[in-house]
């Protein structure tokens, strides 16, 4: 009796690997059908898909799972190809400033990060800059360089120059490689707002075609 019990319990071992390679396939050509592939991508895909579904017959089942492994990488690539030109797409279509239909507190600035159109982190918000005679935000002051809060170099953003996305990041049209050449100033010597030549040096440097990109029609 007890060894009838294995034979059979060794019989069923392999129709439940081949169950579970084709559970596991049907996860994924569900997935499959949520992501959009490149051709490339397309056709290795369904290169892995065919040899997996010929391990699954044969009851490859290490063999089954290695591929179905690469087809999970593909398509996570892909979904996070997706996410990133999703993001990319938000910062680009990103208002500026004066065209938010709600009040920005600068509490909401504080610590806020920089980003570009092409999603990289050029820095964070440090503090905000008031024009006196105008009472209005002359520029925000972005926090840029250093290590654990040693040497960093504060540069000035005209507010006309940066624009606001929903979840409170900061976009500049700016290059990391243009940010190497922006006006900045040291955190104990700011520039007085009457600097005219200081001011006109700041326009110039974000009005000079040094942006990433143009700024994204509303």
């Amino acid at each position: 009796m007890m060894r009838r019990l294995i034979i059979t319990a060794g019989l069923l071992l392999p129709l439940t690997a081949h169950a579970d390679c084709r559970d596991r396939l049907e996860e994924l050509d569900d997935a499959r059908g949520k992501v959009q592939l490149q051709s490339q991508d397309e056709m290795q895909y369904r290169t892995l898909r065919a040899a997996a579904d010929v391990a699954a017959k044969r009851e490859q089942e290490e063999t089954c799972a290695a591929l179905t492994e690469s087809m999970d990488e593909l398509l996570e690539q892909a979904r996070q190809a997706a996410a990133e030109a999703a993001a990319k797409r938000r910062l680009q279509q990103a208002p500026k400033f004066s065209q938010l239909p709600e009040v920005v507190r600068a509490s909401q600035l504080m610590e806020a990060v920089v980003r570009n159109g092409d999603n990289q982190q050029l820095g964070r918000i440090v503090d905000v800059a008031i024009d006196p005679s105008g009472r209005t935000i002359a520029y925000l002051a972005m926090e840029h360089g250093g290590f654990l809060g040693i040497g960093e170099s504060l540069i000035p953003i005209p507010i006309s120059a940066a624009r606001w996305t929903k979840d409170q990041v900061v976009v500049v049209d700016l290059t990391r490689e243009a940010l190497k050449q922006a006006p900045s100033f040291d955190e104990d010597d700011w520039p007085a707002p009457s600097d005219e030549k200081w001011q006109a040096e700041v326009r110039q440097f974000f009005n000079t075609g040094r942006q990433s990109r143009p700024a994204a029609k509303p």
